[in-house]
């Protein structure tokens, strides 16, 4: 079953206010890296390294406002930044302009934040950006998706196929929804095994069977629990999130598992952070 839409809204709503008080205070950017194709098997089995946390923790709250080649602080309007991004015609900074748009309706929408100056400066920025903008901002997330541009996966996953999250529901059995599963699901697991944040959390959730993505694998939720929680811990976020698991959760959850498949569990999410912490190296920016 999905989850529940109670659950749902304290998890967005957490998220974006998050991602909204990140983008006021923070900026930084990400590498560009487009991979010519997705894996033939996706389910297989404070320094520099600070600064680029900081971007992949924007990521997650959906905010990245920066394009690939910017490295200091930018106050250019997002309009001039978004204009720049698509320009590029990369599906990796098309994905940042989805990213900044996001970004911005979560901050227009927040609330109690007006008297930080660094919102209302963001604030401003986004006010540039134009409804075409707005508009085209799933058609910059299909692009990336599509060419399987790094960090997409949740967004297209959350987005549904052609935008109908109720399809899954309504037309499970249809091609078209069918052949989106199955590129949503390999994108997430790519980007999940490499540690990206809010995949992490879509695999944890997906194997505990609270989608209708992905099919129950308690071995594989143990695994992406223990990863996201690490990933949390290291992120440092100054709050909890709600399906933020807890020691005890990832004990409970081990307990259900024979102690092999416990160890599988352990060394998978083991892996997931050494992938994690090669993509941020110093080397990889």
């Amino acid at each position: 079953m999905l989850m529940g839409p109670t659950r749902q809204k304290m998890f967005v709503l957490g998220g974006l206010l998050a991602g909204a008080i990140w983008v006021a205070v923070h900026y930084a950017s990400t590498p560009a890296h487009v991979p010519t194709a997705l894996p033939a098997s996706a389910d297989s089995s404070h320094t520099t390294i600070s600064r680029q946390s900081s971007a992949d923790n924007m990521q997650w709250m959906g905010v990245v406002p920066v394009s690939a080649a910017d490295k200091q602080e930018d106050v250019r309007p997002f309009a001039e930044v978004i204009a720049a991004l698509t320009a590029t015609r990369s599906p990796a900074d098309a994905l940042k302009a989805y990213q900044i748009i996001e970004g911005c309706a979560a901050l227009q929408g927040a609330s109690g934040l007006s008297h930080i100056p660094a919102v209302s400066s963001q604030r401003k920025r986004c006010a540039s950006i134009t409804d075409v903008m707005r508009r085209s901002r799933y058609d910059y997330l299909r692009t990336a998706a599509s060419a399987g541009a790094p960090g997409a996966g949740s967004a297209w996953l959350h987005h549904g196929p052609s935008g109908d999250v109720e399809a899954l529901r309504t037309r499970p059995d249809e091609p078209s929804v069918i052949e989106w599963k199955q590129q949503a699901r390999a994108l997430v697991i790519r980007d999940g095994d490499q540690g990206d944040v809010s995949a992490l959390s879509d695999l944890m959730n997906g194997y505990a069977g609270k989608t209708l993505v992905f099919d129950t694998d308690p071995s594989r939720e143990l695994a992406y629990a223990i990863a996201y929680k690490q990933v949390l811990d290291q992120l440092q976020l100054g709050m909890t999130l709600p399906n933020q698991p807890t020691d005890a959760d990832l004990a409970a959850l081990a307990a259900k598992l024979s102690p092999e498949q416990a160890a599988w569990a352990k060394a998978k999410a083991h892996a997931i952070i050494a992938a994690r912490a090669r993509r941020i190296a110093p080397t990889s920016l």
